[in-house]
């Protein structure tokens, strides 16, 4: 196991403790505070930011700069087939799991006492894990830090805060943040990966 392999392990191995502890013990109060502040200055921060975990804009932004690439920078393309790739996959395996899973959304612990799994459902109440904003988000912040490496840190520390913002304005619980972000992070590692592993002097392009 090369460190690579090792620190992603160790990666999914948090992230799991965490969603596991956040279910049992910190969702439910960290829900219903939130859910009390409903309409403060924070709450409505989060709410308008809320737009940063679309995936379609960030679709469409990625295949005009695949056009342009293909016209203006044809050795770049791959960059933005990578951007395109990881923000598609990511966000239909959020969907996927999400219909698999079913569980109930904050809504519905606040107004009929829901909470846990359904499991195998495909309708919006029952669709809150995980977090397909967190995932957008991490995924997005993930892949634009491998392309400019010089604001990895800063871009994942943007998704970061972005993503817990699902679990401020109750639209998620916190272990469905978790499971989101640590989903789009993975995700646009591992889309990396197959893109421009095997091909070093490639993927050290955009780094000059």
């Amino acid at each position: 196991m090369n460190f690579r392999t090792s620190q992603h392990t160790i990666l999914f191995s948090l992230a799991v403790a965490a969603c596991t502890a956040a279910y049992f013990l910190w969702d439910i109060p960290i829900a219903r505070f939130f859910h009390g502040q409903r309409g403060s200055s924070l709450y409505l921060a989060f709410r308008f930011l809320a737009q940063t975990g679309e995936a379609r804009p960030y679709l469409i932004a990625g295949a005009i700069a695949w056009l342009a690439c293909r016209w203006l920078r044809p050795e770049r393309t791959p960059y933005a087939g990578y951007f395109i790739v990881t923000v598609a996959l990511t966000g239909s395996a959020a969907l996927l799991i999400k219909m698999i899973f079913a569980r109930y959304r904050p809504t519905l612990l606040f107004e009929e006492s829901l909470y846990g799994f359904h499991l195998f459902h495909y309708q919006l109440p029952y669709l809150s894990f995980p977090s397909g904003h967190a995932t957008t988000c991490m995924a997005v912040a993930g892949a634009l830090g491998r392309l400019f490496p010089r604001w990895f840190r800063l871009l994942c520390a943007a998704g970061i805060v972005l993503s817990f913002g699902r679990a401020i304005t109750t639209q998620h619980y916190l272990s469905d943040v978790i499971a989101g972000a640590w989903l789009g992070y993975a995700g646009s590692a591992l889309t990396w990966h197959w893109f421009f592993e095997k091909d070093k002097d490639r993927a050290e392009i955009v780094r000059e």
